[in-house]
């Protein structure tokens, strides 16, 4: 390799960086996945594909939309456990953060069904959107909403079959519209999640 080459990249680095300043760093990078959205937080924030689409989506932006729509519902999980276990202010750090018991978004599915925040059903549907959104985050290859194997785990999202009317008039047999909108009504309910308010829907998270 050129050694101007070496040269010129290493100027523009800053190879001097202690090793406490490039924790701090890496600190501060890890202290973004807990900026949480809020119950006034606009749905075309959450969601800046759409929620609804009235021409065709494009399949390039699929694993970005999946992604980004599976995070609000692990989210939802993480506020609704967090209301229901206690008020301490720490409390998502203390069960959320890199060494808290339930930094895995499985373990928050179990933990939310455990604690009675979701039902057997909602919970399935949770593990559903989990692994659809694995297969997106880790796939090497290019896949869509529409390859088989992605398709048929969107198929085995029950919501829009139990809550038709909060469902926007989708069509059940569009995988990324099944997905999308079950994500948002789902991230949408566990944020607005309270233990004890009598307005609880607890039909929607059956």
């Amino acid at each position: 390799m050129d050694s101007r080459f070496i040269g010129d990249r290493e100027s523009k680095l800053n190879l001097s960086i202690s090793s406490k300043e490039r924790r701090k760093l890496f600190d501060n990078l890890r202290k973004l996945s807990f900026n949480d959205a809020s119950a006034d937080t606009a749905p075309n924030e959450l969601f800046p594909y759409g929620l609804i689409s009235r021409q065709p989506r494009d399949r390039q932006y699929d694993r970005e939309t999946a992604l980004i729509a599976a995070t609000g519902v692990e989210q939802g999980l993480e506020c609704a456990i967090a209301a229901h276990l206690c008020r301490r202010e720490d409390a998502s750090k203390l069960l959320f953060a890199d060494e808290g018991v339930l930094r895995d978004f499985n373990a928050k599915i179990k933990m939310a069904y455990i604690i009675g925040v979701v039902g057997k059903k909602t919970a399935a549907d949770i593990q559903a959107i989990r692994g659809v959104r694995n297969a997106f985050a880790h796939a090497r290859a290019v896949i869509y909403f529409e390859t088989p194997e992605v398709k048929a785990v969107c198929n085995l999202i029950t919501l829009p079959q139990r809550e038709p009317m909060t469902m926007g008039g989708i069509e059940f047999n569009d995988a990324r519209e099944r997905f999308i909108q079950s994500c948002f009504r789902l991230h949408l309910h566990l944020l607005c999640y309270q233990p004890d308010r009598e307005a609880h829907n607890p039909s929607l998270l059956d």
